[in-house]
Formats: C-alpha cells, structure tokens, sequence
C-alpha cells in the first residue's frame, strides 16, 4: 500500500508530454550551427561533421548519471563538448550561442511533436481541486520550450514550481534536483510521489531521495530492459487516466476546495 501523496513530482516528457522524435530535427540543427557559425566568420562546416559532434554531445550524456550528474551551462555544452575537436573561433562561435543552440535542439527534436498526454490536464484540475501541489522535475538542454508549451496550453499555474536541469546545474538521478523540488512544495520527501518515465533517472532519482513513492508511467522512452537492483517502481501506470485511478486508490491527502 503506498503512502496518500501530499505532493506530486512530475518528469516533463513521457509524463506531461510525450512525442515521436522529429525526423528533420538534425538537418535543422546542423543549419542552425553553420548559421552560428557564417554569422562569425567561420566556415561553414560540412552537416555530418557537425551531427557526428552532435551525437558525441548525446553519448556525454549517458556519462552524467552516475554518480551524482552535474549539467554544464550552455556554453561549455556547445564550445567545449560538441565543438570539441573544432578550431579556436569555432568554440568560441558555439560558446556564445550556446543557450540558442540549446533551444534549437529542443525545439527541432522533440517540441514541434509535444502533444499533452491525455488525462494529464483533468489530472491536474484535480490535484488543485484536492489542493495538493505539483512540481515538475525534468532533464533538458534547455527549459524555455517546456515553459512555452504549458503556457500556450495554459498550464503553467498549475504547478508550484517547474525545476529544469540546464537551470539548475544537476540532472536525474542527482538528488540534488529533486530537493529543490521537495522544498517548493513545503511537504516531506516522504509525503511526495515521483512520476517518471524512465528506470535510470527517475525512479532512481526517487529512491535516491527517499520519496514516498515511485511511480513508472510507461512512454516511448521508457526502457524495455529490467530495472537494475534496488530501483524497481512502486507502482507502473500506461498514463495520466491510470494514474488517476492509482491517485484515487490511494487517497488524496490534500483537502478539498470549497466555494
């Protein structure tokens, strides 16, 4: 039996907002780079040089999980780890787009295909009604676009706080995220519920900061193999709809709102 949540911490994709991956997104980002690039008098660079600097960036990735990942700042992402092994002028070109390029990245990769997750909205509307807060904790390259995206839908007042990983220095599974998290929603980490789409950061990161629950909400993401020792979920939900129902099973702590 799980704790009644007194809080809920949300990842952003897979949980909030889900998509395919945009089949254009690195034909636009490496013309975006030798944009960057002409714009400070450096020559353009060849599109498969610049994916192949592109994807030596996502396989760093895998290296900030363990064992308490830092996230660099924008600039040093793009000037000391994509352009890498590119001339001076080049790194310095990166370096000063960085938090542009960030935001390319996110946009042509995944936000053009960002759809809600259906049930994530009357979620939501509940969670208020019940008073129990929400916070969303989420690796990314760059928080903008998500901001942007709950604010279109008009969201974003549904949540006591959004904690990013670019604007925070630290990624899932650092705990050190997720404090942040636990402190804006004024609740014990035992009182809050972790729902994530993936073994490795989230609900690692949950037990790693000794939440009340850690809950698997199955995505395109979410990793077929089996979980390593000691992260197993609590519970797994197909989306927000089951969610709900395992919210209703388990009571909501918070109490309702009266007019």
């Amino acid at each position: 039996m799980l704790p009644s949540p007194q809080a809920l911490l949300l990842d952003f994709g897979g949980v909030i907002a889900d998509g395919p991956t945009h089949p254009e997104w690195r034909t636009r980002l490496a013309e975006d780079v030798n944009e960057v690039l002409a714009e400070a008098g450096v020559t353009p660079l060849p599109p498969a040089e610049i994916l192949a600097a592109v994807d030596g960036e996502e396989a760093a990735d895998h290296f900030w999980q363990e064992p308490a990942p830092e996230q660099p700042d924008h600039a040093t992402m793009w000037g000391e780890i994509v352009a890498a092994g590119w001339s001076a002028a080049a790194r310095t070109a990166l370096a000063d787009s960085g938090e542009l390029l960030s935001r390319r990245f996110i946009e042509h990769k995944h936000a053009l295909t960002w759809q809600l997750r259906p049930g994530m909205a009357e979620l939501l509307a509940n969670a208020d009604q019940h008073g129990l807060p929400v916070a969303i904790v989420s690796n990314t390259l760059c928080a903008g676009p998500h901001r942007e995206f709950l604010t279109r839908l008009g969201l974003d007042d549904r949540f006591t706080g959004q904690f990013y990983s670019d604007e925070h220095g630290v990624r899932k599974p650092n705990p050190e995220l997720v404090a942040k998290a636990v402190a804006a929603v004024s609740v014990p980490p035992e009182g809050c519920w972790f729902v994530g789409d993936t073994l490795t950061r989230d609900i690692l990161v949950a037990r790693r900061a000794n939440l009340g629950a850690a809950v698997l909400m199955r995505s395109q993401r979410s990793e077929p193999a089996a979980p390593p020792d000691g992260v197993a979920p609590d519970a797994v939900v197909a989306d927000p709809v089951e969610l709900s129902h395992l919210l209703d099973q388990h009571g909501w702590a918070g109490e309702p709102e009266t007019a």
